[in-house]
């Protein structure tokens, strides 16, 4: 049996060579040969599995590294953005804290957006209560043209106030079968309102599905923004039939 390398050499250099060919004692240098070799075998298996787990801690270290980082990274934005909201109070602190400083700002934000746009809601429903029970025609259009808000005595037909929202006035005419001469004269008033931006009235004569002849003053009024561009054209209307 050839015996483990380094007893060998170690024979070779501590046993006289009348004795290491003795038959009597190769059974016990051969068991001796074994573990040496079970030794070395265990400690190549013990250095193989330090460097798999070396390599394993390295990747999970980087893994980790690549984590924090973007950690770091997505909390700096978020304090970005919450200083653009003019929030100025976030102070340098671990990240928790800026974490839980940054998720109780926003938490109050929030609910600060929940009651404006409550009270939002609640002005606009309001204002289209009084609009809605003003006994005259109110609409309201913006800078093209397009239908905005109708009240109820504008249009009584619930399912054409909901249709023209959205829609214009040229849109509502082939709706609705009008000559063209209809919102040409519309069109012409509107734009003399924008030009001299000053209200404009006139008279309309209109004839009813049933044939019947009315005549209506007709108001527009426009609201200008900030920049003098216009913003929304208020119109106002009233049956002056009884006049004539």
């Amino acid at each position: 049996m050839k015996l483990n390398k380094l007893l060998d050499k170690q024979l070779k250099k501590f046993l006289p060579e009348e004795y290491r060919n003795k038959e009597e004692l190769q059974l016990f240098l051969n068991a001796v040969s074994d573990s040496y070799n079970a030794y070395e075998r265990d400690i190549e298996l013990s250095e193989h599995a330090f460097r798999m787990s070396e390599d394993e801690y390295r990747e999970i270290n980087s893994r980790l590294n690549k984590q924090i980082a973007l950690k770091k990274a997505s909390i700096n934005k978020l304090k970005e953005a919450v200083t653009e909201t003019g929030e100025n109070s976030l102070t340098e602190s671990n990240d928790e804290d800026e974490l839980l400083h940054i998720a109780a700002y926003l938490k109050r934000q929030i609910g600060a957006l929940r009651l404006t746009e409550k009270k939002l809601h609640d002005q606009k429903a309001f204002y289209e209560h009084i609009l809605n029970h003003i006994p005259a025609d109110i609409a309201i259009i913006d800078k093209h043209h397009r239908y905005l808000f109708v009240n109820p005595h504008a249009f009584r037909n619930p399912e054409i106030r909901a249709w023209i929202i959205g829609k214009t006035e040229e849109e509502y005419g082939i709706y609705r079968g009008k000559p063209m001469g209809f919102t040409v004269e519309r069109r012409k008033h509107f734009d003399e309102a924008v030009l001299t931006k000053a209200q404009v009235e006139w008279e309309e004569k209109i004839v009813t599905p049933k044939g019947n002849t009315e005549y209506h003053l007709r108001v527009l009024y426009p609201v200008f923004d900030e920049h003098d561009e216009l913003d929304i054209m208020v119109i106002y209307g009233v049956n002056i039939t009884e006049r004539k």
